[in-house]
């Protein structure tokens, strides 16, 4: 019977192969969601057979992870108490969300938990992962740990309905939404406690192929921390400074070092120097990665 409290928001595009696997681990789940809603640009990001599933709500809220899920947000039943976010390219263990919302009955100081991702891509096939999650022997009664707003992981993210009715998620960072999840966090984190539940455990494929260009993720890698930090969702000067001069370094490093991958690299380090250059001259923007 599935639960009228509990939904499951995922957002996608391009991508209707990745997404239909995933919803068929979310078809597995012992405490079956009330509601599943699809957030995509397009009829085509939905495959046929994807549309053919039980509980299933598509909705189109136009392009952008951050705009999309609070498309969703928009189109959740009254009777719903407990949201799911997940990304379209993970693979569930069975009681994955059995668990995550056993973590929110059983704490009630907590507005956001997260699970457990035993393996993250990019080079794990959908048939390696469902091997990962079913021989995981993680006891039921595992204790969930208090964590960070800058450890919550937007893969998979479960909420209290009431947190949505006080935040949202950052349109103004746009497409791919580069650290949205740690915005996000931060904000649930001003009404709550925030914890991983040890017991629910999932596999991140992050199959290859960008979803942005690598000028734009350039772009995200610097301009995106600098925004959130102004907003006060980051947790102090050094980290911020750590988070801005990594992929800089990075970039250049593997920029000029002779590879496959030097001519992406010269591409993102490109955008690191357009986000710098903005930002020196006083526009924190991160919605101009669009006019890239």
């Amino acid at each position: 019977m599935p639960d009228s409290t509990l939904a499951v928001i995922i957002s996608s595009v391009g991508r209707p192969a990745i997404l239909h696997e995933t919803l068929l681990s979310v078809s597995r789940q012992r405490r079956a969601p009330g509601q599943i809603i699809l957030s995509v640009p397009d009829d085509a990001d939905v495959a046929p057979e994807t549309r053919r599933l039980a509980g299933l709500s598509v909705v189109h809220g136009g392009l952008g992870l951050t705009r999309q899920r609070n498309s969703g947000i928009a189109a959740l039943a009254r009777s719903v108490e407990v949201v799911a976010f997940i990304d379209d390219d993970v693979e569930l263990h069975e009681a994955y969300l059995d668990r995550v919302v056993g973590t929110l009955r059983d704490r009630p100081d907590v507005v956001l938990v997260d699970g457990r991702v035993l393996a993250d891509g990019p080079d794990i096939s959908r048939s390696r992962a469902r091997r990962i999650v079913a021989s995981d022997d993680a006891p039921e009664n595992r204790p969930s740990r208090d964590i960070g707003p800058e450890l919550a992981y937007g893969c998979n993210m479960t909420v209290r309905r009431r947190v949505l009715a006080r935040t949202r998620f950052d349109e103004r960072l746009p497409l791919y939404g580069y650290m949205e999840d740690r915005d996000f966090a931060f904000e649930c984190a001003r009404l709550g406690r925030l914890a991983r539940c040890e017991a629910a455990t999932l596999v991140h494929l992050r199959p290859p192929g960008g979803r942005i260009s690598a000028r734009r993720l350039g772009f995200s890698q610097i301009m995106n921390p600098v925004y959130l930090w102004r907003k006060g969702n980051y947790l102090s000067w050094r980290n911020l400074a750590w988070q801005v001069s990594r992929p800089l370094l990075t970039n250049t490093a593997l920029a000029l070092a002779p590879g496959r991958t030097t001519r992406r690299r010269w591409s993102q380090l490109a955008g690191n120097c357009r986000a710098v250059a903005k930002i020196l001259r006083g526009r924190i923007a991160p919605e101009d990665i669009t006019r890239l």
